[in-house]
């Protein structure tokens, strides 16, 4: 028999599930985090808690099913949108994640929707518009309010991403993910090169984009040891939770 091994990583909890070939839950765990407010319309979350978080759920739901670790053929993960946490070259993160409800990004937006008309942003990205919540807007903020660490992220990372990071050392996302950050073509399934470059938004600190359901590669050795996996698991591209559910 063989089985699956999902995360849902939401606002304020974490999932773990245990499927079988036919997607029946075998198993499932769940973990909560509280959120920070470090002042109006900051909203923010420590990474580090949700990959606590995450190796908790994990090892609840693999004590629970006792099952042999080799008969899981894979681990994805479904998670909020738009929460984007900075990552320096050494792979650790920068700041706190900045979480998909903060909305300290309002200069921002406005400057963006100046240059760019409601039509051209749907046509685009397929948003109805660019406001303080979408990910072009934080970044920006990033940039003109704490320049040192835009400068210094490898990569900006939105919170499947970053967890994909953690089990794999590999930047990559996926268009579900990608389609509510305002840098997005839908048209093209890359990034939205225009609004970044009259932004000077350097397009290299993005993950490769790559389909849902494909195959990133092995979990990290260390991960498997570590949450006590098999070393030969497979690592997936997820999806939104959203558009998940959907």
């Amino acid at each position: 028999m063989k089985y699956f091994l999902t995360l849902d990583v939401g606002t304020t909890a974490v999932k773990a599930g245990l499927f079988n070939k036919n997607l029946d839950l075998i198993k499932i765990a769940f973990r909560e985090y509280s959120l920070i407010y470090p002042r109006a319309d900051f909203i923010e979350m420590d990474p580090d808690l949700y990959w606590d978080k995450v190796r908790e759920s994990i090892s609840e739901v693999l004590s629970l099913a006792k099952i042999n670790i080799h008969d899981i053929a894979a681990l994805t993960c479904t998670t909020q949108g738009e929460t984007l946490i900075p990552i320096g070259k050494d792979g650790k993160h920068l700041s706190n994640a900045i979480v998909w409800i903060d909305s300290r990004a309002k200069t921002e937006a406005n400057h963006l929707i100046k240059h760019f008309d409601r039509l051209e942003i749907y046509q685009t990205t397929g948003l109805p518009e660019i406001n303080a919540y979408c990910p072009i807007s934080k970044i920006l903020w990033l940039k003109n309010n704490l320049p040192n660490i835009y400068d210094q992220a490898e990569k900006i990372l939105l919170l499947e991403d970053y967890l994909i990071f953690k089990f794999t050392g590999k930047f990559v996302s996926n268009p579900t993910m990608m389609c509510t950050t305002g840098y997005f073509d839908i048209n093209t399934n890359n990034l939205w090169t225009e609004i970044l470059e009259q932004n000077n938004i350097n397009p290299s600190k993005f993950p490769t984009i790559i389909d849902s359901g494909c195959i990133v590669g092995n979990i990290l050795p260390e991960i498997a040891k570590e949450l006590g996996l098999s070393p030969n698991l497979k690592v997936t591209s997820g999806a939104m939770d959203q558009v998940s559910s959907a």
